[in-house]
């Protein structure tokens, strides 16, 4: 409305709309449930034993165990593992849990017995009142560590010296321990026990009807729970809230949180009783709840017949429509200087929260549109309201709204951020471009003048009169009426910027979308995004708390992350950011976010409470509030499986009988430090580990590292399983840490030594043997080339030597025979000039027979040296040829004896030469000396060895006398011998002569001649 529109009404309607202004709808603080609780529910599709549960408790360990009508359960706060009982009964109904001062778990069952939990044993205890076995119905441990179990059949003393019922007492329903050790029971009326004396209670004033339930309070006052109702005991007064005024029923169980809040469970729900009215508090439990439990980090558990419950704290407060706004789409809020909040809501206009009242300003009293996008309170107090679709921007001031438009000179549509600098200029940035507002006229920015892209998501004063402006495309900066980009440094920063905050120390936080947040910081930007912690990388919102906290509104929700983790960070001092974040179980009613980007997404009021937009509602904190979880959560190792096999760990075999048959389950975390052995397989491994935090176990975050495979901790986030594959024989050690929702770490952590071992082929003296075969493989091969090699050598230097022999063999030959014949052809030439004609004659005769023995001799020297002849075959045929040619002018017949089949076999040219000589000497003898007419000639092979014997049937002689006199013989042998063969001759007078000569040879085994 512009101000003629105003001045145009009548005095009564601008009184009238001024007063809507003011407050058009108040809605009292009062009317909002008192509720400060946020309810989580288990059932059985959680893996819950049964819906109806009757016990509740904590044992050391962290552990919750939670006693159902079928079975009892461990809880670790995302898992429930049931727990097998021995005997006919597996999963009984669980009447009451408690905890022993040594740590044991006292169980009490309607069906099945009475048990002992303690260090992995389960041991049946009995409650015989003398007739029959009774029934435990609630179970109490007093100071000194005594147990005390009420039952159906009376109160039963449990401790070192005795195990007994207490005389006098016939039904204990429930039982209270005081402080000075004596006992209140609530059975057959209230009685006490002191000093083995038993009394019953009656007070002066009042009466106690039917008492199901008895409980101590911090103050000493006795609360009684009974089929009517709820009864305070204080001294001698007993005061009695009957049905109505008190509890919605029948009590079954009362309960003293740490806040001193006094809980009520009952057959018609729970209540709280505080400032002496009973609170009705039923998010999450049902018509009957029959157990309430504090665990030791303030978690509320309540049992009842729709399952388990845990109320948590709400940290937050959302305000939705219940709370008196129209919408619950929240689009963006800013605070005033008063410390009251303007809240935007899609399509139902603005919100003013002051003083838990909520004031409602939309079209029907002043507005332009419903439909708002950006806010922004000036310094002059006027409230700047940016519009949707292209609808200008109004003005809020005292009551009056003024409107501007396009036609005022305003450029772009959707006003999505809006700003003031040090010198009163609003700034208002659009999807089209910039829009600067001053002395009541509209100047706009794009490109051209230095924008890095036209759309404006967020503007951000900066100190000294700067402006920060976040584009589609980046950050822009506005110094001194120049738009100025960024440093070189920051250069990478070219993605949408969603939000922006300068803190303090001029320090500039950048939210972006998809790109995580942004610190600009002395002209450095360093990035940090989901990869190092952050809970999401696209960020809508930013803002600081007083302890140095920056919370942000993002695209999963809020969360938080100290500033110091920024710098510890960007130094190396840690890898990854712990980001806290908000859910349902903070009080939170919805994480999703606005898509579209508007400015703020959050606000800070003068308070400190922080404020932040959601899809159902406004959510606000107190950062100062806000109390740590000091504890670090227990780490345990669940379960180790290789090869798809699960590996247990090592107990004494008794012990593990006994365990195992009672089917309790237990953890690694509670073995001794011996290893767990791995048997042989292929290297696959997986390990269950959990943590114990039940404020949000959903947001426990865990790091594991196996030492030998990981060189530096894995980050798991919050999968609760390892996985490895390919892990080689050795020993290893797997630990793994977890943090808190708070991220609060437990570096200790759970730790298990693991020891793969190997197979057959992978053992050390497996592969120590194996090495020495190879060794040994090697060696032999090596051995074997080296004396193939020194062999080879040997051959040719056996070779070279035979050749040196047989060149000084030739040489002397030459020498010898040729040499003589040349020397007897010359002296025969020269007598021949000195006779006569005859005698010429005659010596031309001799010479033409010396030449024709120096030729012969020559070829036989050929023949020798030629290695074409190497061959037993060209042996033959030249021993052969050479006795044929040689008997030929004689009248002795020659028969030569061969094989059918000649070996192939190679034969060295000093044995043939050698060989040959001796045969063409034994011919000569039978020539000139036997007087034979018949000779043979054999060739035998026997084995490796060729045999040459010739015999002739001539006169014959004494072969020993001939041995010991002539020389021929002797020279026959010699020569045989001194190529490793052998000379036999056998004679007598008159039966002829048997010459046998024998050498070695390497012949064929299919070409021996066995004949």
């Amino acid at each position: 409305m512009n101000p003629d529109s105003w001045n145009a009404l009548g005095p009564g309607t601008r009184w009238l709309l001024s007063f809507l202004v003011c407050s058009w709808s108040v809605i009292s603080s009062g009317s909002q449930p008192d509720t400060k609780f946020s309810a989580r529910l288990w059932q059985m599709e959680e893996g819950l034993p049964h819906n109806i549960v009757q016990a509740i408790t904590q044992t050391h360990d962290g552990n919750l165990w939670v006693g159902t009508r079928e079975g009892l359960a461990r809880f670790d706060g995302v898992h429930f593992t049931t727990i097998e009982f021995p005997g006919r009964i597996t999963h009984p109904s669980i009447s009451a849990l408690n905890v022993g001062s040594e740590g044991s778990l006292w169980i009490g069952t309607e069906n099945a017995g009475f048990f002992c939990l303690k260090n992995g044993k389960l041991l049946s205890r009995s409650l015989w009142d003398g007739s029959r076995e009774c029934i435990a119905l609630d179970i109490q441990v007093d100071n000194v560590g005594t147990v005390w179990v009420g039952t159906d059949g009376g109160l039963m003393q449990i401790n070192k010296e005795k195990t007994e019922f207490q005389k006098g007492i016939r039904l204990a329903v429930s039982v209270c321990v005081d402080p000075d050790g004596s006992i209140w029971i609530a059975g057959e009326g209230v009685k006490h026990l002191k000093d083995g004396k038993i009394t019953d209670y009656i007070p002066r004033e009042g009466n106690v009807p039917s008492p199901r339930r008895i409980y101590r309070d911090h103050k000493s006052i006795y609360w009684i729970g009974s089929t009517g109702g709820l009864t305070r005991i204080q001294g001698d007064t007993a005061t009695y809230y009957k049905k109505g005024d008190g509890p919605p029923g029948i009590v079954s169980i009362i309960f003293e949180d740490r806040e001193r809040n006094l809980w009520i469970g009952c057959y018609g729900g729970l209540s709280r009783f505080a400032e002496g009215k009973f609170i009705s508090e039923n998010g999450g439990a049902s018509y009957r709840v029959y157990a309430i439990f504090e665990d030791r980090e303030g978690n509320l558990w309540t049992g009842s017949e729709e399952g388990l419950t845990r109320l948590t704290p709400n940290l937050f407060k959302t305000y939705t429509k219940k709370d008196g706004l129209t919408q619950n789409m929240i689009i963006s809020t800013c605070s005033s200087r008063d410390g009251s909040v303007w809240i935007a809501a899609w399509g139902g206009g603005l919100y003013h929260l002051k003083e838990g009242a909520i004031s409602i300003f939309n079209r029907t009293n002043g507005l332009s549109s419903d439909f708002i996008l950006a806010i922004h309170e000036g310094r002059d107090g006027n409230l700047w309201v940016g519009l949707d679709y292209g609808s200008g921007l109004d003005q809020m001031k005292d009551g009056k709204v003024v409107h501007y438009s396009a036609n005022d000179g305003l450029v772009g549509g959707a006003i999505t951020a809006i700003s003031e600098d040090l010198q009163g200029n609003v700034w208002l940035g659009t999807r089209d471009a910039l829009n600067r507002f001053k002395n009541g006229k509209f100047t706009s920015y794009t490109t051209r003048d230095g924008l890095s892209h036209n759309k404006v998501n967020a503007l951000c004063e900066g100190w000294g009169g700067n402006l920060w402006i976040g584009t589609d495309k980046g950050l822009t900066l506005r110094r001194n009426d120049h738009f100025i980009g960024l440093p070189a440094t920051a250069s990478k920063l070219t993605e949408p910027v969603l939000s922006l905050y300068e803190d303090g120390e001029h320090t500039l936080w950048i939210g972006t979308r998809n790109t995580g947040l942004g610190r600009l910081k002395e002209g450095k930007l360093d990035l940090y995004t989901s990869r190092q912690g952050l809970f999401s990388d696209s960020i809508y919102s930013i803002l600081e708390d007083d302890k140095g906290n920056l919370w942000m509104n993002s695209s999963k929700g809020i969360f938080r992350v100290g500033k110091k983790e920024f710098n510890d960070v960007s130094s190396g001092i840690v890898s990854s950011l712990t980001s806290v974040s908000y859910s349902r179980t903070d009080g939170i009613i919805s994480s999703a976010q606005y898509r579209e980007v508007t400015q703020p997404a959050a606000c800070r009021t003068t308070d400190g409470r922080l404020w932040f937009r959601t899809t159902q509602g406004i959510a606000t904190i107190d950062p100062n509030e806000i109390t740590t979880n000091p504890t670090p959560p227990e780490v345990m190792i669940e379960q180790v499986i290789a090869d798809k096999k699960k590996i247990e760990g090592e107990r004494p075999k008794e012990e593990a009988k006994r365990i195992s048959s009672a089917g309790v389950p237990w953890s690694f975390a509670a073995l001794p430090a011996s290893a767990v052995r791995i048997p042989p397989g292929g290297g696959e491994l997986e390990i269950h580990y959990t943590a114990l935090s039940f404020r949000a176990p959903e947001k426990i975050r865990f790091k594991y590292k196996l030492e030998g495979v990981d060189s530096d901790w894995m980050n798991a986030r919050d999968r609760r399983v390892a996985y490895y594959n390919n892990i080689a024989p050795g020993h290893y050690v797997f630990r793994v840490i977890a943090c808190n929702s708070d991220g609060i770490w437990n570096m200790k952590g759970a730790t298990i030594a693991l020891i793969f071992q190997p197979h057959l082929w992978q053992t050390k003296w497996f592969l120590s043997i194996g090495v020495l075969m190879v060794v040994a493989a090697i060696t032999g091969t090596v051995r074997q080339i080296t004396r193939r090699k020194m062999q080879r050598k040997l051959e040719r230097m056996e070779q070279q030597h035979a050749i040196e022999k047989e060149r000084a063999r030739i040489a002397r030959d030459i020498h010898d025979d040729l040499g003589a014949r040349v020397t007897q052809i010359t002296l025969l030439s020269e007598l021949s000039n000195e006779e006569d004609a005859r005698e010429l004659w005659a010596n031309m005769r001799k010479i033409a027979a010396k030449s024709r023995e120096m030729a012969q001799s020559l070829d036989e020297i050929v023949w020798a040296v030629n290695p074409e002849h190497d061959t037993l075959e060209s042996l033959f045929e030249y021993l052969s040829q050479s006795a044929d040619e040689f008997l030929e002018e004689t009248n002795i017949r020659l028969r030569l004896n061969m094989p059918r089949r000649v070996p192939s076999a190679k034969i060295s040219a000093e044995i043939r030469h050698q060989l040959f000589l001796v045969v063409r000497e034994a011919l000569n003898n039978a020539v000139k000396h036997a007087d034979a007419t018949e000779i043979r000639i054999d060739f035998i092979f026997a084995e490796d060895r060729l045999h040459v014997a010739i015999l002739d049937n001539g006169n014959g002689f004494e072969a020993n006398s001939q041995l010991r006199g002539g020389n021929g013989l002797k020279n026959m042998r010699g020569r045989l011998e001194g190529v490793g063969g052998q000379f036999e001759i056998l004679s007598r007078r008159g039966e002829g002569t048997k010459i046998r000569m024998t050498v070695g040879l390497k012949i064929p085994h299919d070409c021996v001649d066995r004949n």
